[in-house]
């Protein structure tokens, strides 16, 4: 009866084994000869790689957003110049293939899953994607979803994603010279919004038609008609970006 136990256990620890062994190998299964050719980069992870495989993701994000393309290419080979100098590769015949033929991202994604190993080195890669698509002067909602679908699957969180494009935006929006623009559906712009209104992201209509009379009402330029000219400046600029706050919400 013991034996028969113990074998019965063993089986259940070698399946366990097996399934998890299977699961893993899923992951990180590696290109194929057919996937390899729609990508040409080898199996090595030599630099001369890493800039194809960096190409052929600036291809990509820059073909969901043609705004300012050649802008985009001259930071590409910009970009390599600071951070690849030693390496000798021809970033416009490659970038011009990237942009001319389809990119097989899931290929790729396994390329720098199995090359890539450092996670330093994905980040780096990621925020590149990013830096690019700022290049226009503001990332689409397109090249958000692209660069986070990538993200995902070498294993580069959600929420750095996020936080970084959060962050990037700030230094543009929040510069007291530039213009805000608001951009429909842009998850970043939603968060500033009911940032202004002093409002949860989960805030009812009646709740957002409060707080915008309530704060109106504060910073109302008529109220500062015997303030010093700065205040009034000040309480004018408020009173209009608590008014654009409140018409993206509800528009």
């Amino acid at each position: 009866m013991i034996w028969i136990l113990m074998l019965v256990l063993l089986f259940v620890v070698f399946f366990v084994i097996v399934v998890i062994a299977a699961i893993r190998q899923k992951k990180v299964e590696p290109m194929n000869a057919a996937e390899e050719i729609n990508m040409p980069i080898h199996f090595d992870s030599s630099e001369r790689n890493k800039i194809i495989a960096y190409t052929y993701l600036a291809g990509w994000v820059i073909k969901k957003n043609a705004k300012s393309s050649e802008n985009k290419i001259n930071f590409v080979h910009d970009y390599f110049k600071q951070v690849f100098k030693q390496v000798d590769v021809e970033i416009g015949v490659e970038l011009t293939n990237a942009l001319k033929y389809s990119t097989n991202i899931r290929s790729i994604a396994r390329w720098v899953l199995k090359r890539m190993g450092s996670g330093e080195e994905r980040l780096n890669l990621v925020n590149f994607l990013i830096e690019l698509s700022f290049v226009d002067g503001d990332i689409i909602d397109r090249e958000v979803v692209a660069i986070t679908r990538f993200s995902e699957l070498i294993g580069v969180h959600i929420g750095y994603v996020e936080k970084t494009i959060f962050n990037r935006r700030k230094l543009i929006y929040e510069d007291d010279t530039a213009t805000f623009v608001w951009i429909k559906n842009s998850a970043y712009h939603i968060k500033k919004a009911y940032l202004i209104l002093q409002l949860e992201e989960n805030a009812s209509q009646i709740e957002i038609k409060r707080a915008f009379r309530k704060l109106a009402a504060r910073y109302h330029p008529d109220k500062f008609q015997d303030a010093n000219e700065e205040d009034q400046l000040a309480a004018t600029q408020k009173f209009l970006e608590i008014k654009e706050a409140y018409d993206y919400l509800l528009n």
